[in-house]
């Protein structure tokens, strides 16, 4: 019972949580107990006395209860699991990888794969590593605070702005606008037509109504800011024509400056803009890091769209293992040179975008990232680590080394460059279509014209033909009966 006083006494004392790499002794005296730590010297490792318990609870402390704390956590060798290599932060430390190159996942026995099993196992003291702190990953292993919080992303490739230039003359309006355009304008044409059919304007006038392919033309017309010839004279007509004027001119502004502006700046619309749409679609494949959170997260969600997603991952890695490869270059590869989605974490994709202006991220950001260090479950390191985040987060130490040492976003030269765009033949190029549709349809139609005339010349002269046939036919022979000159 007295030990586990002293042991409780000691814990609320500090508000540093050890795990004590040196040893703690016990003497006894009547009243008291003197408290003893174990040092790290330079030639050996010796005991001090730090303070004293006494038999009442008490505690006395005249030095500091784990002074080993200051010396290299008493000349232990960390053993650091990691998926890079990175820089020194122990005085003596092994940096070792995992077997399966993983972040870790749950396998169906309920153990982990990858560097949350090594925790889980105890082989690895730390864990340094961007892992996200999860609920899941808590039952095996222990997180510090947070050192750094992002969001969720995917990566894509940016389509080839020249790809789709040739339907530049319909993109200035919704599919929509077009088919509310094509259905008022023969509607409008009808009422046009039945306003001048019923008219009693020209009971008594010497005119007469303007017939349906009239009004059709004209109000055609007048979309193209053309109008035509002979407007109706009738007040109600000109009326209903006065209000369809003022809507083809807006039509028609509208429809210009949205031109202009897709003539001139050059547009980057993503094919897809959330995890909705890339898994409702079959044109581009999408991955994640294997054995990673993602895993977790498509597998167990309850969400149509992560279900959906998932799904996806499982068919796909049967002809493409790629798909969920654990090394991220890998999925950058694929992005690069095919139609490939990748989905992770928004803090490495802006590090890969920072130099490559072919590659950008999704504006959509699903569940929120909190990285923080692993150790094993009831480390008495975590509280230790996570006072010192808390305070290097506090004093903006973190913020200097992103800016010192992140990747600075490279200002793409089309992103940038404020000049005159000159117009290419490729900007333009639909509007040859339209000529080339023109001379087609005219050819056409010219060739049914010329057809029609040849077959009624042909019937003109077979009949006379036959008819001059018949008559000499008659003339040399008189005496013949009508069904031998038919037949002749």
């Amino acid at each position: 019972n007295l030990f586990t006083e002293i042991e409780n006494a000691v814990r609320s004392y500090s508000t540093i949580i050890p795990e004590i790499f040196a040893q703690s002794l016990f003497s006894h005296s009547d009243h008291s107990h003197v408290l003893f730590t174990l040092l790290w010297g330079q030639k050996s490792r010796y005991m001090t006395s730090v303070g004293q318990v006494h038999s009442n609870g008490k505690l006395l402390v005249k030095n500091e209860v784990f002074p080993n704390l200051l010396f290299g956590f008493n000349g232990k060798e960390f053993v650091v699991t990691t998926t890079r290599l990175g820089y020194s932060i122990f005085s003596s430390y092994t940096l070792v990888e995992p077997p399966d190159n993983e972040f870790g996942r749950i396998r169906k026995n309920g153990t982990w794969t990858g560097m949350i099993g090594q925790l889980e196992m105890r082989k690895v003291d730390m864990m340094m590593a961007p892992a996200s702190v999860q609920a899941s990953r808590e039952m095996a292993m222990d997180f510090t605070y947070p050192f750094y919080f992002d969001t969720s992303n995917f990566l894509i490739k940016k389509p080839d702005p020249d790809a789709e230039k040739w339907r530049v003359y319909v993109d200035p309006f919704h599919w929509q606008v077009y088919i509310c355009i094509a259905f008022a304008l023969p509607v409008c044409a009808g009422i046009l037509y039945l306003v001048e059919t019923y008219n009693p304007f020209f009971r008594d006038s010497t005119e007469s109504p303007h017939n349906y392919q009239y009004g059709f033309w004209y109000m055609f017309g007048a979309l193209l800011t053309q109008g035509g010839e002979n407007p109706p004279v009738a007040q109600s007509s000109r009326a209903l024509i006065s209000f369809w004027w003022i809507f083809s001119l807006v039509i028609v502004a509208t429809y210009s400056g949205n031109l202009i502006a897709f003539l001139t700046v050059s547009k980057e619309k993503l094919p897809l803009s959330s995890l909705e749409e890339v898994g409702s679609q079959s044109e581009y494949k999408w991955g994640t890091l294997g054995g990673s959170y993602f895993i977790t997260l498509f597998e167990h969600s309850t969400l149509p769209s992560f279900k959906k997603i998932w799904a996806g991952l499982q068919h796909m890695n049967q002809t493409d293992t790629a798909v969920l490869d654990p090394e991220p270059d890998v999925h950058i590869a694929k992005v690069r040179s095919e139609k490939y989605i990748y989905i992770g974490d928004k803090i490495s994709m802006e590090a890969r975008v920072s130099n490559d202006c072919s590659l950008v991220i999704s504006k959509e950001e699903f569940p929120n990232m909190n990285y923080g260090v692993g150790f094993p479950n009831n480390s008495l390191h975590t509280e230790l680590f996570s006072k010192t985040i808390l305070e290097l987060l506090e004093s903006g130490i973190f913020q200097i080394w992103k800016h010192k040492h992140w990747p600075v976003k490279t200002h793409c030269r089309a992103e940038s460059t404020a000049e005159a765009k000159k117009i290419r033949f490729i900007d333009v190029q639909s509007a040859f279509y339209l000529i080339a549709c023109g001379f087609t349809q005219n050819e056409e139609k010219d060739k049914i014209k010329v057809q029609n005339e040849l077959d009624d010349t042909i019937e003109k002269n077979t009949h006379g033909l036959v008819l001059k046939l018949i008559s000499r036919t008659v003339l040399h022979r008189k005496n013949a009966d009508f069904r031998s000159i038919i037949d002749d």
